[in-house]
């Protein structure tokens, strides 16, 4: 009885990477099995990266683009610059429950504050004293009574919070009573008083200028709190409108807030400030997570594809590719002289080179074998399959040759492919006296049935058993799968 105990080779996992992702990964570790990890380089982007071989096996891909890079204390200062320049400056870098979290500080005000780098970097956080975005706090409460009412009402309680009742006293009347802040902030006053006095635009207009100065002006009469009013940013000049009670609450000017919605309008103006004419925008602009219909002028391709993506991952997936095969191609000749930098004069190319996935055509001149092969996975390390099958494979093609039946290794079908897109190879298709094929083997080691280099592996390669077997029913081809146990 035969028992082997087969760990998967170098050679073997490199053909695996290029099955799934082709000439994009290039393996620059030896691989030593699928826990240990490995370092990989991505052609497209030139990053080199360590990762576990079955995590890579799995679908996890390259940090860089996948924007998984952990960032560095001089990475977040750096991005911090490109995005504001001198505006703010990075004190501290430090870990919270949430991700990690900066020590700001806003230059032209000098206020410092924590914020979390998601936050700052890719929601456009800014400084809150600036956006008026403060923690209330008594004194802060009462400032704010002030700056709208004067010495007319006096706070006489310790502010909680915005919902919880505090008490006032209006000094006119001397009514002593209990209000929520937020209602106050809302133009809620002594209900002893109410309905005497009703404010007027002059009144809203003083409590403007009572807030913010000259900063801003108010452009229209005001009606009530709720009603929305035009209001000029004097400093920017953008013209907005906005609730009265949102305004004398903090809200102030979008535009330099960076709130401002895209219209599809100004989403062209974007682009055309990014690219020029290189792309065009043939769909209406919806919001940041609805895709939309683009164009690449240069080459003329259409896709749809988010405006958050598009904006900050922009390239047309046509010409991508296209650079990739550019960049990765090859001519016959230089192929020939990578073979004979690897093996010499071992092996022989009878077929003409096209690219790195079409089959060629070559013979091992040590045992005079001829037998079609991927070219990338021969570079990789993939040999003769008849001087490098198994124990049992051999004891099989023995058999096969002792009793003259005809047979083709490692047969492959153009239909059968897995993950990867790689095609699923047979052991053996056994073939009539017309060549054609009569039934196929295949010689089912412990790596079949046992997690020999781990889960990951065992479910990799009994998915691709399944997808054989299916096929075989579905084109009712005749299989035959030899076991360890069956091969004495």
């Amino acid at each position: 009885m035969i028992n082997i105990t087969r760990r998967k080779t170098h050679e073997e996992f490199v053909s695996e990477i290029y099955n799934l992702v082709g000439n994009e990964y290039e393996i620059l570790d030896k691989y030593i099995d699928c826990k240990t990890k490995i370092k990989i380089k991505h052609n497209v982007c030139d990053y080199e990266f360590n990762m576990v071989p079955s995590n890579f096996l799995s679908g996890q891909r390259c940090p860089k683009c996948s924007h998984q890079i952990p960032y560095t204390v001089d990475v977040i200062k750096e991005k911090v610059f490109d995005l504001t320049n001198d505006e703010y400056e990075v004190l501290n870098v430090y870990k919270s429950n949430n991700g990690n979290k900066i020590l700001m500080k806003h230059n032209v005000c000098g206020y410092e504050w924590n914020v979390l780098l998601s936050n700052f970097i890719g929601k456009g956080s800014r400084c809150p004293k600036c956006a008026n975005r403060l923690r209330f706090t008594t004194e802060y409460f009462k400032e704010l009574v002030f700056n709208l009412v004067g010495s007319e009402y006096n706070v006489l309680e310790e502010y909680i919070n915005m919902d919880t009742k505090i008490k006032m006293i209006h000094n006119l009347c001397g009514n002593i009573y209990e209000v929520a802040p937020y209602k106050f902030l809302n133009n809620r006053r002594c209900p002893k008083c109410f309905g005497k006095f009703r404010k007027t635009t002059e009144k809203f207009k003083q409590e403007v200028y009572n807030l913010v100065n000259n900063e801003y002006g108010v452009l229209e009469d005001y009606i009530s709190n709720h009603t929305k009013i035009s209001i000029k940013h004097n400093k920017c000049g953008f013209e907005y409108s906005v609730t009265p009670g949102n305004f004398l609450l903090g809200k102030r000017c979008p535009k330099c807030a960076n709130h401002i919605p895209y219209t599809t309008e100004t989403f062209k103006e974007k682009l055309y400030e990014l690219f020029k004419d290189e792309y065009e925008l043939l769909s209406e602009y919806n919001n940041s997570i609805t895709k939309m219909l683009i164009k690449h002028n240069l080459c003329g391709h259409e896709w749809y594809i988010t405006p958050n993506n598009f904006i900050f991952r922009h390239s047309c997936p046509i010409c991508t590719n296209k650079n990739i095969i550019e960049k990765l191609s090859k001519t016959h000749k230089q192929f020939l002289q990578e073979v004979y930098d690897l093996v010499k004069n071992e092996y022989k190319i009878l077929g003409n080179y096209k690219n790195s996935k079409t089959h060629i055509e070559i013979k091992h001149n040590t045992c005079g074998y001829i037998w079609n092969i991927i070219p990338s996975n021969f570079l990789k390390g993939r040999r003769c399959p008849k001087c490098a099958e198994s124990k049992g494979e051999q004891k099989i093609r023995h058999w096969l040759e002792d009793n003259n039946i005809k047979f083709d290794p490692q047969y492959t079908f153009d239909k059968l492919v897995g993950q990867g897109n790689g095609l699923l190879r047979f052991d053996f298709g056994i073939l009539n006296k017309n060549n054609e094929l009569e039934y196929l083997i295949e010689y089912d080691g412990e790596y079949h049935y046992l997690p020999i280099e781990g889960e990951e592996i065992l479910k990799y390669q009994q998915y691709h058993d399944q997808l054989k077997n299916q096929y075989c029913k579905d084109n009712n081809i005749s299989p035959s799968s030899y076991s360890l146990l069956g091969i004495q």
